[in-house]
């Protein structure tokens, strides 16, 4: 089961996070979801935050942004289809 990450926003005016993007991703398409929470934990929290610099990590997370990228690509052929 995909557990949410925990709140990282900050509660300021126009500012928007995670979970605004989760939610109206959510409502859309729930693998396009599960790529971006990855995407967003490993990419903003574990190498952004933490500073994780291991190449295969770094590597994974290119091709989960092509994988994003390829579903939002396929979603809209199919809108447009």
């Amino acid at each position: 089961m995909l557990t949410m990450p925990k709140p990282y926003c900050l509660n300021m005016v126009n500012w928007t996070c995670i979970e605004d993007y989760q939610k109206a991703v959510g409502k859309r398409d729930r693998k396009l979801l599960r790529l971006v929470t990855l995407a967003y934990d490993n990419m903003h929290i574990y190498m952004g935050y933490d500073g994780n610099r291991n190449k295969d990590l770094s590597d994974s997370c290119f091709r989960m942004a092509n994988d994003i990228i390829d579903r939002c690509e396929t979603m809209l052929s199919n809108a447009n289809a």
